[in-house]
């Protein structure tokens, strides 16, 4: 009987945390898994632990003191690539695969390794790098997006297939070549949990919010993704509806404060709830104890994972009427909003208020 083939999956990510890219790394593994491949997983040495039939994970060094990486460009996570280059082509010196799976920024590598040891290579394309760029903000980061641009062009051709994950992604991608063998891969960013009436009671009760018209927030903080004018809309929200509550599941120690502190001086600090970052399995409760689930994001292309998860509640969704939400969300299915705080925050009330329209 032969053995099950190996694929090296390369992801420069914390796996497991619950945010878009580890998460999709994590559903490609159990579905590597399903179909009787191994895989010996590179990664960073952050994150929760895994166990997947079939999985190795295998994590590279932490550097002392390292407890978070960042979402987006970072003198930690450049460290933390510079070490996965090295021990994947450890890896490949010390086993034989069937192929390799590179996500991200490993890609470059992942092409080149490729190409040297004769392997299949997937491209596992979550964003694009040079946008990301772009969007980070800093002097530097416009020179440097040329160069990731002529980058990712030459990596996407050097790839044998390629997995994206929204209509934007698969459009870039077509645009530099129109044949590449290519599967668009729409995944939610949560693990699924059952979820009694009274464990739901519970976690509302924990939260102060029983019998509150209840808004929820999952994500980051990071600017793209418009926590700021979430805040602003919903000071519109309680200025209609007092009893209407915001919850904002995720965000770190720091961006927590910052937030609270704006809520404070708004007035509305009492209506809003910051749960912080919570495991990937419990996600799923705070979608499901929602009477309105938001996504304000402001910039970028890509759908977030978040939207699949959000539809998938069956829970009404209010969103910004951006093309990073409508290549998947419509008006038939979901309150968009222009991307400003009383536009939004109209939507939010109408949401939680107008009981037919939510539930259809």
């Amino acid at each position: 009987m032969s053995a099950a083939p190996r694929i090296l999956m390369l992801a420069p990510e914390p796996v497991l945390q619950p945010r878009g890219t580890p998460m999709s790394v994590f559903h490609r593994l159990r579905a590597l898994s399903a179909l009787g491949y191994e895989v010996d997983l590179l990664t960073y040495p952050l994150g929760t632990p895994i166990e997947i039939l079939g999985v190795r994970v295998l994590r590279v060094w932490r550097p002392w003191g390292l407890r978070r990486i960042a979402i987006g460009p970072s003198f930690p996570k450049l460290l933390l690539d510079a070490f996965m280059v090295v021990a994947a082509l450890g890896c490949l010196l010390r086993r034989r695969y069937a192929a390799i799976h590179s996500h991200e920024e490993m890609v470059f590598a992942a092409a080149l390794y490729a190409r040297w040891f004769r392997l299949p290579h997937v491209y596992d394309m979550h964003s694009s790098l040079p946008q990301q760029l772009r969007n980070w903000r800093k002097w530097y980061a416009r020179p440097l997006s040329r160069v990731a641009d002529r980058m990712e062009r030459w990596a996407i051709r050097r790839s044998q297939v390629l997995i994206t994950i929204c209509q934007a992604l698969t459009d870039q991608v077509r645009a530099i070549d129109p044949v590449k063998p290519l599967v668009t891969i729409e995944n939610a960013a949560t693990l699924d949990q059952p979820h009694t009436p009274q464990a739901l009671a519970a976690l509302r009760a924990e939260h102060d919010v029983t019998g509150a018209p209840l808004i929820v927030y999952t994500g980051n903080f990071e600017p793209y993704q418009g926590v700021e004018l979430l805040l602003e809309s919903f000071a519109h929200v309680v200025r209609s509806l007092p009893a209407a509550r915001l919850m904002i599941v995720g965000g770190g120690t720091r961006e927590i404060e910052l937030k609270r502190a704006w809520a404070q001086a708004h007035g509305v600090a009492a209506a809003i709830r910051f749960v912080g970052t919570v495991p990937p399995q419990a996600v799923s409760a705070y979608l499901a104890m929602a009477d309105v689930l938001v996504s304000p994001r402001i910039t970028g292309t890509n759908t977030p994972l978040k939207i699949y998860a959000y539809l998938k509640s069956g829970k009404p969704v209010v969103a910004t009427d951006l093309s990073t939400h409508t290549q998947t969300l419509s008006a038939q299915t979901a309150f968009l909003a222009a991307p400003e705080p009383a536009a939004l925050g109209a939507a939010l009330h109408t949401a939680l208020t107008d009981q037919p329209r939510a539930r259809a």
